[in-house]
């Protein structure tokens, strides 16, 4: 019984994660088709998040973190990279790791309701 609990809870977490993908920010294609990032994030950090994303859709966790960890490097102040790459660690159960990527996320996105307003953000910073 014990087994098929944390089974379950596995799963939830999975299904959460997957719900949560419409909280992280994409940047996509404007109309024109020329790639739209906030004016204050450097090019180099949108691109490698929008490149995490697409990885991320696809369940390649580590490849994703890679790229949002790259955005990070870029611009250490991007919180919608902190918060996808909190996400991914979320995601291999690195739970130290996301709790530390979504208290970055928080501190440098305190005007993105998304992410403030997150549900796996708070359990995790206890918001």
């Amino acid at each position: 019984m014990e087994y098929v609990l944390r089974e379950m809870g596995k799963r939830l977490i999975f299904l959460l994660s997957i719900l949560s993908l419409t909280l992280i920010p994409v940047y996509a294609f404007a109309d024109e088709g020329a790639l739209t990032c906030p004016k204050d994030v450097k090019e180099a950090a949108c691109h490698h998040n929008v490149d995490g994303l697409t990885h991320f859709k696809e369940g390649h966790w580590k490849v994703a973190a890679k790229h949002f960890s790259d955005a990070v490097k870029a611009d250490p102040n991007f919180a919608e990279a902190h918060f996808n790459l909190a996400l991914c660690f979320e995601n291999m159960d690195k739970h130290v790791e996301a709790t530390e990527h979504f208290k970055l996320a928080a501190k440098f996105g305190p005007n993105n309701e998304k992410i403030q307003k997150s549900e796996i953000l708070r359990r995790h910073i206890g918001k």
